[in-house]
Parts: C-alpha cells; structure tokens; sequence
C-alpha cells in the first residue's frame, strides 16, 4: 500500500476534479493524518482504481459508526469530513451571504475569527462598507437565489 505523501496525493488529485465539500473532507483528514494513517481505515474505507485512492465515503460512515477504538477529538474528525463530503447539512444550496454567515458562526464556535470578506465585484451602492458583511447582506436579500453564489459560480438568473 502507499506510503501517507502518496495517499495523500493521490486523494487530493482525487479530490480536486469533485464537489467542494469532497475536497474540503480529504483535506481536513489530510491535515489530521491520523485516520490516512490507519491500516484499518484505510483498508475499510480507502479504495483504489488503477492505482489511484479515493474514499468509500458510504463505507467510511458504516466505520464511524461501528465505533472505533479512537479519541473523540479523532472521531469529531472523522464525522465532520463525512459530513461534509456528504453535504450533510445542505451548504451547497446556500447562496455566498448565507454561506459566509454559517463559516462564521462555525468560526465562532470554534472560537476563531475569520478575516473580513473580500467585497465583490461590482459593489457600488452608496451604503456598502468594504469588509462589512452587514452591507453585503442587504444585496443578499434582494438576490432571487437568497444570496451571492461563491466566486466563479453562476447567479442562476438573467443579470441584464
């Protein structure tokens, strides 16, 4: 079997061509280590096509679940990659202004602050405050899609 820098690689290449949520999932467990460590879950929930890893992700919450001998710092880990490879909690429905307010609520459970929010393009209404999310969330209740989709992707309806 690969070494942890191969397994790693190789389910960040993986990972790289799927959902966001996927790619956040593999990268919190890569930042771990501790579950691509283990042979157990590897063999159980780690499969390979034509030499490349990919996560059984079905697999890897019938392992969770079976309650491995493992810390519960280890298992919170465990459980929120697969949540969110799963989209478990609906994230990827949200417009940007929604989003951003769960990231920050998580952020503040966790008791971290994120960084102010990089204003988007085309913000010219003379209320908005660069950087405060309050103005921002004004233009989210008028979008038709409950808010901004993230950078890059489309708004979903006629911008004319």
């Amino acid at each position: 079997m690969a070494d942890f820098d191969e397994t790693v690689a190789g389910l960040r290449a993986w990972a790289a061509t799927d959902r966001p949520g996927v790619q956040a999932a593999v990268g919190l467990l890569a930042w771990h280590e501790y579950w691509l460590r283990r042979s157990d879950f590897k063999a159980a929930c780690v499969g390979s096509d034509q030499g490349s890893p990919y996560i059984r992700w079905d697999r890897a919450a019938r392992f969770a679940a079976a309650g491995p001998r493992c810390s519960s710092s280890e298992m919170t880990i465990l459980t929120t990659a697969i949540g969110i490879a799963g989209d478990a909690l609906g994230l990827s429905g949200l417009g940007y202004a929604h989003k951003r307010a769960v990231a920050e609520a998580f952020a503040t459970v966790c008791d971290v602050r994120l960084e102010p929010p990089i204003p988007e393009v085309g913000h010219s209404h003379p209320d908005f405050i660069p950087g405060d999310p309050a103005t921002c969330h004004r233009c989210a209740l008028d979008a038709p899609d409950e808010g901004h989709p993230m950078p890059g992707a489309t708004l979903g309806r006629d911008d004319d």
